[in-house]
């Protein structure tokens, strides 16, 4: 099968007597071979995809990949209801609002200790003088 075809329409030149100048002048059996091609290349791609259409649609492929995206849907729907779901659970119980405090707890906490290790540090380097 040729898979390259040249759509152009190939000038010939031709000497006119003794000049250097060329006339163009396009080859009309060049053209009638390049439609043959064309023609013939339409029917092997038509038949191509008539057979693996045919073939797709007997194997059943095309349902089995169908399930598949249902399948993957249907899961990323669940999941999202479930993490919707479990969010509303622990803003309702309180977790979220508790574990905001603790973490706002633990970062004074943190300061204090860095305020005392810094302050121990200088008396150190006082001490040292």
């Amino acid at each position: 099968m040729n898979f390259l075809i040249s759509m152009t329409l190939e000038p010939m030149k031709q000497k006119i007597g003794k000049n250097t100048e060329y006339a163009y002048n396009y080859s009309a059996e060049k053209t009638v071979e390049t439609i043959k091609h064309i023609a013939e290349n339409i029917k092997e791609y038509s038949m191509m995809v008539r057979t693996t259409s045919k073939t797709l649609r007997e194997s059943g492929a095309i349902i089995q990949l169908a399930g598949a995206i249902r399948d993957a849907a249907s899961a990323a729907r669940d999941t999202a209801k479930d993490i919707r779901q479990t969010a509303s659970e622990l803003n309702e119980n309180g977790a979220i609002r508790d574990t905001v405090r603790a973490v706002e707890e633990t970062k004074r906490a943190t300061q204090d200790t860095i305020h005392t290790v810094l302050d121990a540090a200088e008396h150190a380097k006082q001490q040292l003088k």
